[in-house]
């Protein structure tokens, strides 16, 4: 201002301005260059289109927050909490749908630079976790064109590439604003293609059929094939004789987009707002399988990328739900459950489990503790049971609200107030109690279904066991910050009765 009050006194007072303009227009362009800069409502974003100016006010920032406009999106692309940041120079406007008058980055961008400058000083918590805008619970086209603000431009890293190359090559950018569920359309052909709006994650013999079965009771959320297994195994390009299962094509069109185009077409079109479906493959939580060939030079150290990476990639606002069961008791019963040799007994359990353990404690002797947890093993799998490890992977990726974590004894016990708990967190609409009681009067699946008779595990295998897992579940209890995933194994308590 003190530069254009000289120039208008100059001007009246006829002075000559012909040595005072260079140096005044420079100053004026500082001033300019300052102020924009300075302001957290002013930014010019690089698009692929080319440039363009924001203003966002206070209060339109604060309706949108509100109304849930912002995801948590920011949290698991931006937020150094992930594994691999997005620069802000990456951050993609391109895709901001026309139906949205706001083009909200630069106030958003103020904010990641805050979320960032937090974390360096220190003054956030050790795990970098971002603030959460809204809970992501509006269905609404803003809330959509707002969400896809935060879709990365296409930089995969070339290690990750390497895990799932055909998806990551051709996943979608954009979803549909009508389908609350995450579908869309291809370009070439215009045929719906869906994918899972949320993954029930476990281990083997701890519930996931049950809960499954009981989840996927709701009128909203679609039932359909369980446990493809598809994100792990079928779409694994080195597992398998045939690569035409490696894209995401099969898997959308036979197990999750039928279902959902069933419950959404013709007089059903309304429920396209509510419907949802989801991927309940246990071995999508642990089973990482081949990344010893994908990553040879981190044999020592453990894979750099996992299929968390993938899924994160590819969904990044998917709910995950986690079920954990004792992992003493999930091992004995899986161990009876799955396999068939004429020499099981529980003497051939013990002696499994002795060797699995002496295999293991040579293992972390030359590698990590997490380079030996992803390691495949047979026969009696111990490292299933390394709750701690996978939970702290996954998380690495997705927030906290995003992730759901039940215990497969409490469960049992209380059906009726926790499968609300699922619900709410699935954001779908509330059943009454009656219904919630029904449910969980059905039968539990897939339970007692032994090949053979099993009797009790040994106290001596049972004492072994417990050593072993004692530090991952106490572990698990704090990544948590949940006693009750300490189970029993406190040093004081007393093992279970033994049968010998």
């Amino acid at each position: 201002m003190g530069c254009i009050t000289f120039m208008l006194t100059s001007c009246t007072s006829r002075v000559p301005l012909k040595k005072y303009v260079p140096s005044a227009f420079l100053v004026l362009c500082g001033m300019v260059i300052l102020l924009t800069s300075s302001s957290g409502q002013w930014f010019t974003p690089r698009s692929r289109s080319g440039y363009s100016k924001t203003l966002v006010t206070d209060a339109e920032w604060t309706t949108l927050i509100s109304r849930g406009a912002i995801s948590t999106r920011i949290n698991g692309e931006v937020s150094q909490r992930t594994t691999h940041p997005v620069p802000l120079e990456q951050v993609n406007v391109s895709m901001v749908h026309q139906s949205t008058n706001l083009t909200l980055l630069g106030r958003v961008t103020e904010e990641m630079r805050d979320n960032r400058d937090d974390e360096n000083h220190g003054r956030q918590s050790h795990e970098g976790t971002a603030p959460s805008f809204g809970n992501g619970s509006s269905n609404s086209t803003l809330h959509r064109a707002i969400t896809e603000i935060f879709r990365p431009e296409p930089n995969i890293p070339e290690k990750l590439m390497r895990v799932r190359p055909k998806i990551l090559q051709d996943y979608p950018s954009t979803f549909l604003d009508d389908y609350k569920n995450p579908c869309y359309r291809k370009k070439t052909d215009e045929t719906l293609h869906c994918l899972p709006y949320f993954f029930l994650l476990g281990t083997p013999k701890s519930g996931t059929s049950d809960i499954w079965s009981k989840i996927t009771s709701h009128p909203d959320i679609v039932y359909g094939i369980k446990e493809p297994h598809w994100w792990t195994r079928f779409s694994c390009p080195t597992a398998n004789k045939s690569s035409a299962y490696a894209s995401l094509d099969p898997y959308e069109r036979y197990v999750v987009t039928g279902p959902i185009e069933k419950q959404t077409t013709g007089e059903n079109a309304t429920r396209r707002a509510s419907v949802v479906t989801g991927d309940g493959s246990a071995s999508t939580f642990w089973d990482n399988r081949m990344w010893e060939t994908f990553f040879p030079e981190d044999y020592a150290t453990g894979p750099p990328y996992i299929m968390a990476d993938v899924i994160h990639t590819v969904l990044p606002n998917a709910k995950l739900i986690v079920t954990l069961r004792d992992p003493i008791d999930r091992l004995y019963s899986e161990y009876w459950y799955f396999h068939r040799s004429n020499t099981m007994s529980e003497e051939d359990f013990h002696e499994s489990v002795v060797r699995r353990i002496t295999e293991f404690e040579t293992c972390v002797t030359k590698r990590s503790q997490r380079a030996c947890a992803y390691s495949t093993h047979k026969n009696v799998r111990l490292h299933i049971g390394l709750y701690s490890i996978y939970t702290y992977d996954w998380l690495q990726r997705y927030p906290r609200d995003q992730f759901l974590a039940l215990k497969l004894e409490e469960w049992k016990q209380n059906c009726t107030s926790l499968l609300p708990m699922i619900y709410q967190f699935l954001n779908v609409a509330k059943l009454p109690s009656s219904v919630i009681a029904k449910i969980c009067r059905a039968p539990s699946k897939n339970v007692g279904k032994q090949k053979r008779h099993s009797g009790q595990m040994w106290s001596s295998t049972r004492e072994l066991l417990r050593d072993f897992y004692r530090p991952y579940v106490k572990d698990l209890a704090t990544l948590l910050e949940d006693k009750k995933f300490m189970w029993d194994y406190h040093p004081t308590d007393m093992d279970h009765p033994s049968t010998r």
